[in-house]
């Protein structure tokens, strides 16, 4: 019901509002499980088991392991731009492509998160297949993007999309 997605949203805002978004991993979890429970296959609802406690210490792990490192490389790089060194634009440019990555890398990884804490009838989903592998293929994707004035992005979503699908699994299956 729409009123009380509304209501479960304003009651979002207001608490990461007052915690300084810290609350956002909980209210994303109940969201996540009013959604995946209004879903109904067969007859029986899907239910989501995820924790704002899991997603919160997922965070904290992407901001110290990689975020971090990738502000402190790219403070660097301009540093050596500011002092007149080429190293930093061959820098910069390197951490434009291995942030590229990651984001890829980090959404099929939330993907398979989302679907690990799936069930349905008590069947678990779940997504095999290499992150960086999905992650070069999307390079690929948006690297013929400009190449083909944009003509190749319907291609390249349904190449990722299959990629995906082919890797998600319920149970054995």
């Amino acid at each position: 019901r729409t009123g009380g997605m509304v209501r479960l949203a304003l009651i979002n805002l207001l608490l990461s509002v007052l915690t300084l978004s810290v609350y956002r991993f909980w209210g994303k979890t109940k969201v996540r499980s009013r959604l995946w429970s209004g879903i109904r296959a067969w007859g029986d609802p899907v239910e989501y088991t995820g924790t704002g406690r899991e997603l919160f210490i997922g965070f904290l792990i992407v901001l110290l392991a990689v975020y971090a490192p990738l502000v402190a490389a790219a403070a660097g790089a301009q540093a050596l731009l500011v002092a007149g060194s080429p190293l930093g634009g061959v820098l910069l440019s390197l951490l434009y492509f291995v942030t590229v990555l990651l984001v890829a890398a980090g959404l099929f990884r939330a993907r398979r998160y989302q679907l690990s804490r799936t069930r349905w009838r008590g069947i678990r989903g779940g997504q095999d297949g290499s992150a960086i592998s999905y992650a070069l293929r999307s390079m690929l994707v948006w690297a013929a993007l400009p190449l083909s004035l944009g003509w190749a992005w319907p291609a390249g979503e349904m190449w990722l999309a299959r990629y995906r699908f082919n890797h998600t699994v319920f149970g054995d299956r």
